[in-house]
Formats: C-alpha cells, structure tokens, sequence
C-alpha cells in the first residue's frame, strides 16, 4: 500500500440533468441559427455545470451550484509494528450564480457571485482499528465580480468572448489562520459553440490576481495587516444557456 494515499469524491448537483440536456439538445444536421450569437437583449447563464482544471488543485467539478468531498488518508507508524491511518475529511459547498446580458449587439455586462464554505475534520488513529475525531475548523469563500465582455460572433454557432472583471474577493478559515481579503482582477475567453438556440457547450482559459492584505488576531483586540496576494490560471470546461429576452 502506498504511505500516501487521497480519494476525492465529487457529487454533482443537476448534472446529470445538464447532461441529458446536452445530448437531447444537439441538432441533427447543421442548419443555421435564428438567433445571432451575442445578439442585442440576450441573457447568457455560462457555465451552469461542467469541469475546472487548474496547477494546484487538478481538475475539479465546476458549476453555479454544488458540493464536494475530499478524504486525504495517510499511514502512521503507531510503534511495535503496529500502523494505523490518519485521515481528513473535507466538505465544501458553495453556491456560484453568473449572467451576463448584451446590452447592444456584442457588448455584454455581467457578473458573479459566489459564496463557498468548507468544513475540515481529522480521523486521528489511536491503533491499526480505532481512532478520535476532532473538528479542525472551516473557512469561507466570498466573491463578487461585475464584469463586461465583448463576443466576437464566428457565423451564427461559433464565439470568442473575452471578458475582464474587478471587484472583491476574501477567504476566512483555518487554512490560512485570519482573513485574505483584496480586489480580485480576473481575465477570462470563452470559446463557445451553440448546439441549439438556446444551449452552448465553452472551453474558457482564466486568469485571477487578488492582490490585497493578510489580516490575523494577535489577541484581545489587536490584529496586524501584511500585504498578501493570490494568482491564479486555469481553464473551464461547461454547458451554458443562452436566452433571447
């Protein structure tokens, strides 16, 4: 058995139903489109279930609503030859409503908001068959980001929409021991094709910068500040639903 080993399950909330909704929704022939892609009065809802990849945390379940459950187990040498198994349990659920709307042909403004929490908790092994709990806390995640865009239409199933947004971020748990809060700059190009009227499957490369501050309490009343900052890049796999308003 490897020393370390980490089994991650992830439960996807409706993703079954956008599944099916992608498959009954492809058109049998490639007639073209009534609507135009990124039209004036179109209502975009990007992402609504699909895949997250990125360097530090692999590829993970994406989508405007879900929950996740991560178990992290590793062996422990408990003496006389006797191992036993440390494990941690992870649970994270968040909620991740985004639209955009076109105001004129082209030109959308939009936004997102998300809202995330994660509760942690240790399986500490007392022998090779028993072990104590314990609670090590939970952190949560807030996010708000308006955000414009501009959809470059390639014939009537086709689009790349660069998108770029500022607005607030901060995470507050545990896991970094105070509070990260700062503006979150994000960049973000859809690459998007329109299996229907109103279903779009999108392969979306992002980049997020928060540079912002580290606050943590050094006791009864007092806290001390640090500049802090957080980079991301990675890519976004999903279905989305366009609607014409």
């Amino acid at each position: 058995m490897a020393r370390n080993q980490k089994h991650k399950i992830t439960l996807f909330l409706a993703s079954n139903l956008a599944a099916g909704a992608f498959f009954f929704a492809a058109p049998a022939n490639a007639q073209a489109l009534l609507s135009p892609t990124g039209g004036k009065g179109q209502l975009v809802f990007d992402n609504i279930t699909g895949i997250r990849a990125n360097v530090s945390n692999g590829v993970n379940y994406s989508g405007d609503i879900g929950f996740s459950i991560q178990r992290l187990g590793v062996n422990t040498d408990l003496g006389g030859g006797v191992t036993g198994t440390n494990v941690i349990h992870a649970t994270t659920v968040w909620f991740a409503p985004q639209a955009d709307y076109f105001v004129i042909n082209h030109f959308s403004v939009g936004g997102l908001v998300e809202i995330a929490n994660t509760s942690v908790s240790e399986d500490i092994a007392t022998s090779a068959a028993a072990s104590t709990s314990r609670d090590l806390g939970s952190s949560t995640d807030i996010t708000l980001l308006p955000r414009v865009g501009w959809m470059f239409a390639l014939g009537d199933r086709f689009g790349i929409w660069p998108r770029a947004g500022i607005g607030y971020a901060s995470r507050h748990g545990y896991d970094v021991g105070g509070t990260f809060s700062g503006v979150i700059l994000q960049a973000t190009c859809p690459f998007l094709y329109r299996i229907n009227e109103t279903f779009f499957i999108e392969l979306a490369p992002d980049l997020t910068w928060v540079p912002g501050s580290f606050t943590v309490s050094n006791g009864t009343n007092t806290t001390t500040s640090v500049s802090a900052s957080y980079l991301d890049f990675g890519a976004t796999g999903g279905l989305g639903i366009m609607l014409d308003l």
